[in-house]
């Protein structure tokens, strides 16, 4: 009752029979004592599917990722903040994703020796906008001593979006042994 609006999805049946995934915006006005109702609805059938088959995807692509011990992350070139995958963070030793992750947190586990290398090389690599290729000796939080190759790049970022890196992070203790 009242003035006020709310969207809710739900299953609607057509003439045919078919059910079907739908949106419905519901808009409840109030004019001069009477009460109006107003509905728009949105058959998100092809939503629904292109969200399902992008969770697949992300799926297949974090399990090859997790399988070779690889990383992802997503850094915005603003405020130095990211997104990053679970297998990222194991990297770095926590067993569950990090809900708070930004460049200080990552410096804080590079070793100090390679600090000066790592801020010089992510400078330059910002500021001419090409591939960022580096590896570091990092501190894991059970301070074990553990070799990482980071990968990142530039891609162009979507209308409105901050400029932003994304890339992957791969454990190469092993290589450099």
């Amino acid at each position: 009752k009242g003035a006020g609006s709310r969207a809710i999805e739900t299953q609607h049946r057509g003439r045919s029979g078919r059910v079907f995934p739908v949106e419905a915006h519901l808009t409840f006005i109030e004019h001069e004592g009477q009460e109006f109702n107003c509905a728009i609805i949105r058959d998100i059938t092809e939503r629904k599917a292109a969200a399902d088959a992008l969770r697949r995807s992300e799926a297949r692509l974090d399990y090859a990722l997790t399988q070779r011990h690889t990383g992802a992350w997503t850094m915005n070139l603003n405020d130095y903040t990211a997104l990053q995958t679970l297998e990222h963070d194991r990297l770095f030793g926590y067993e569950v994703l990090q809900t708070y992750w930004n460049y200080d947190r990552f410096r804080a586990h590079v070793l100090e020796e390679d600090w000066d290398a790592l801020d010089a090389h992510l400078k330059a690599t910002v500021r001419q906008g090409g591939t960022l290729v580096l590896e570091c000796s990092i501190r894991r939080v059970d301070g074990a001593i553990r070799w990482v190759r980071i990968v990142g790049d530039y891609p162009p970022p979507p209308a409105g979006d901050a400029p932003r890196y994304a890339g992957i992070i791969q454990a190469i203790t092993d290589a450099k042994a």
